[in-house]
């Protein structure tokens, strides 16, 4: 998703609500109907598709890490404890 180059900013003026409506009608779409959509609309469903997927990325791999420091800490407390 970085190597798209997506400004972290791209969407900055845009609410949430709008971002998500992007996103979900992207979702939807199939190849064809991105072929027959115009230019601009197509760039800007997709960007917003994947902006929204590599945010969405970034705290899944967020989440992973603090639940891996979790657990080892909680092993590294059972070891001390022994």
């Amino acid at each position: 998703m970085r190597k798209l180059g997506l400004p972290d900013e791209l969407f900055a003026d845009c609410s949430e609500k709008l971002l998500a409506a992007w996103r979900a009608r992207a979702i939807k779409m199939y190849p064809s109907d991105f072929r027959d959509t115009a230019e601009v609309v197509r760039i800007t469903l997709l960007a917003a598709l994947c902006s929204s997927r590599q945010a969405e990325i970034t705290d899944a791999l967020v989440d992973l890490l603090v639940a891996l420091v979790r657990k080892i800490n909680a092993r590294a407390a059972g070891w001390r404890g022994s």
